[in-house]
């Protein structure tokens, strides 16, 4: 009986579908497949930064979903892999929708001086938006000027990309840094396949946010937000190997009168925003929840009134895993949150706090680890 013809040259016909997954396999045994680790110990058994895969991130305006996202996806894991000597095996694209590229660099450059000397220059005060006399002296300046190799050496593999764009522009740019850095070619009529120059290097396209893509072709923000979780989950995952992360505004359902007297305010997947494609598409999706917006108790059982700082600063985040393809759903953990630096730590479980546990956070102990 002759073979089904597929299009496929005699070279990668050669190799039966098996033997394409053993090779897989073969790799994963030499850690190729181990992922780069997000920095939270806690959550490291079931969140790493992993090639071809679709993750989507919820939450509310103001809840520090963008905070979480750099920390978690961009800062932390680029600083391993410069660590570990291979940061141009990391790049990033980053679709900055909302924020200005100049923005984003002063949030970023805040939690490097953090890290690097534990001290606190929030954004406000990089930037000038204070009076004259909490102006960066002599001695934070030269700290700020300090961090120009750092940064310098970073945006040779991360790149910003700012204001609101649609589907098609987005499509057609990640397309065009696929074939730059790899071959595409035409199976068939139904089939193409993507071959990366450099397998061994983790692309990642970070979408913030999904409500401000542009409408095109007359769609409805809906529309446009379903045929962009298409294109991203069909091409930049499925064909070309590259990962994505989503953010994407809740809906005002927990708000609902009803679900606040039951305490029903975990976000889930039906929170989110003008789709369902979203949650649908993603192999991983993760929400942020801030319990203080709703004046209810934190369902994780902390004591919120111990993670706030004498000047108000909420310092606490409630972590979701909502839906896992691969692995464990259901997960949800404490974050203790640095807002001026946009820095996330794990906590211990609730029933496990001690007061110096709580204290660690509003002293910033916790974060200097």
């Amino acid at each position: 009986m002759q073979n089904i013809n597929t299009g496929e040259s005699e070279e990668d016909a050669g190799i039966g579908l098996f033997d394409s997954f053993m090779i897989y396999v073969d790799q994963g045994l030499d850690g190729i497949h181990e992922g780069i680790p997000i920095g939270i110990e806690k959550l490291d058994e079931y969140l790493s930064l992993r090639k071809s895969m679709l993750y989507v991130l919820g939450g509310y305006t103001g809840s520090a979903k963008t905070s979480l996202v750099d920390d978690l996806f961009v800062l932390n894991p680029y600083d391993y892999m410069l660590r570990n000597g291979k940061p141009e095996k990391l790049r990033i694209i980053y679709w900055s929708m909302e924020r200005k590229k100049v923005f984003k660099v002063a949030k970023w450059v805040s939690h490097k001086i953090f890290k690097d000397t534990g001290r606190i220059i929030p954004m406000k005060r990089l930037l000038g938006w204070v009076r004259k006399e909490q102006r960066l002296n002599e001695q934070e300046q030269e700290i700020v000027r300090g961090c120009k190799e750092y940064f310098d050496n970073m945006f040779k593999y991360i790149r910003i990309i700012d204001g609101r764009q649609n589907p098609t522009g987005i499509r057609k740019e990640i397309q065009r840094i696929a074939e730059e850095n790899g071959d595409l070619r035409n199976l068939n009529q139904f089939e193409r396949v993507y071959k990366p120059s450099d397998p061994s290097i983790t692309w990642l396209h970070i979408f913030d946010h999904v409500g401000k893509l542009k409408g095109e072709n007359g769609k409805n923000l809906k529309e446009t937000i379903d045929s962009f979780s298409d294109d991203t989950s069909n091409y930049t995952r499925d064909l070309f190997g590259h990962s994505a992360v989503i953010l994407s505004q809740f809906n005002r359902d927990i708000a609902n009168p009803f679900r606040l007297k039951n305490g029903d305010v975990e976000p889930r997947l039906e929170d989110f925003k003008n789709t369902g494609d979203l949650t649908e598409d993603a192999d991983l999706v993760m929400s942020i929840f801030d319990p203080w917006r709703y004046k209810v108790l934190d369902p994780n059982g902390y004591d919120l009134n111990k993670l706030r700082s004498a000047d108000g600063a909420k310092m606490y985040r409630l972590f979701n895993i909502l839906k896992s393809s691969y692995d464990t759903e259901g997960i949800r953990i404490g974050l203790a949150f640095l807002p001026q630096t946009g820095i996330f730590k794990g906590l211990p479980p609730s029933n496990t706090m001690t007061s110096a546990d709580y204290e660690s956070v509003i002293n910033y102990t916790i974060f200097k680890h």
